[in-house]
């Protein structure tokens, strides 16, 4: 399976979200402040609240990417930094990434992945319908996510 992903991200070119031209991260605040990184607080936050809810806020739980696309699979790349905020979640919920789609018909879908856990999480979505589609990714990350990447096989990405 990592072959796989070897595969893909050599024929598909990389996208970075927080180039898009337009708003594609959801779900963060501070968007000037944060220096493209998926962090939830700007760096002056760091002395003004307890450690605890700083560390927690380096992670990207809840921040979502919203887009659309006629790619008919996903890949997206992320390396890990630190340990798991919360050690009692395994690593396969601690460092996830959940997508899904908007139907013909109105409604959200999930899309199913291949996920690998190391120092890097890779996610694959494959065999997705080829129609432009809206998307929402949402980053369910317990540990801190530094070079995201996402490629896709479509000819149309991050469309407005």
């Amino acid at each position: 399976m990592i072959f796989f992903f070897q595969i893909l991200f050599v024929s598909s070119a990389f996208h970075d979200p927080f180039a898009a031209g337009f708003p594609v991260l959801q779900n963060q605040g501070w968007i000037h402040l944060l220096n493209k990184s998926l962090q939830r607080l700007p760096p002056y936050a760091e002395s003004r609240v307890r450690s605890a809810v700083w560390q927690s806020s380096l992670c990207p739980t809840g921040i979502a990417m919203h887009f659309r696309s006629n790619a008919t699979s996903f890949a997206i790349v992320g390396t890990l930094v630190g340990q798991i905020v919360y050690p009692n979640i395994p690593q396969t919920g601690a460092a996830g990434v959940e997508l899904y789609a908007r139907h013909t018909d109105g409604k959200w879908y999930s899309c199913f992945d291949r996920c690998y856990y190391g120092a890097e999480v890779k996610c694959n979505y494959e065999n997705l319908l080829p129609a432009t589609r809206e998307y929402r990714m949402y980053v369910s990350s317990l540990v801190q996510v530094k070079d995201f990447k996402f490629a896709a096989s479509g000819t149309n990405y991050f469309l407005e």
